[in-house]
């Protein structure tokens, strides 16, 4: 999982820097970028976020891996709210509305993802660590 992880992190990146729109899923994991270069993971189960890319450039990608698990350390969660994708910020609270989102695309992989996997499965694939962070094994 780990490696195709950050091979579809190194994907969205390139399609950042090219300033194109792509939508891909990867297991719960949800990845998209803008036209202007955004890029964002989503995780879908636990509803957390972080950017990739901003205008273009690759951003460091805060993963920690070892041979059990893949920590994420998650620097926002997501909403979708009146067809609108919201980001609030772990560090400050703040809330901001994301016009360029795949809002669509991002509610259909979440309802796809309940209807394939049962619950008891999606709750196996996190670990409370006391903090903002998920891991996924």
């Amino acid at each position: 999982m780990k490696v195709s992880l950050m091979a579809a992190i190194e994907k969205i990146q390139g399609k950042a820097s090219e300033k194109k729109e792509v939508f891909n899923e990867l297991g719960v994991f949800l990845f998209y970028s803008d036209q202007e270069g955004d890029a964002w993971l989503l995780e879908a189960t636990e509803s957390d976020a972080v950017q990739l890319s901003r205008g273009g450039e690759r951003l460091e990608v805060p993963i920690d891996e070892n041979p059990e698990t893949i920590e994420i350390n998650f620097s926002h969660t997501f909403a979708i709210r009146d067809r609108q994708l919201f980001l609030t910020s772990y560090a400050d609270k703040t809330e901001t509305r994301f016009d360029r989102a795949p809002v669509q695309q991002i509610r259909a992989a979440v309802r796809r993802l309940y209807k394939r996997y049962p619950k008891e499965m999606l709750a196996q694939m996190h670990v409370e660590s006391g903090g903002p962070e998920a891991e996924a094994e």
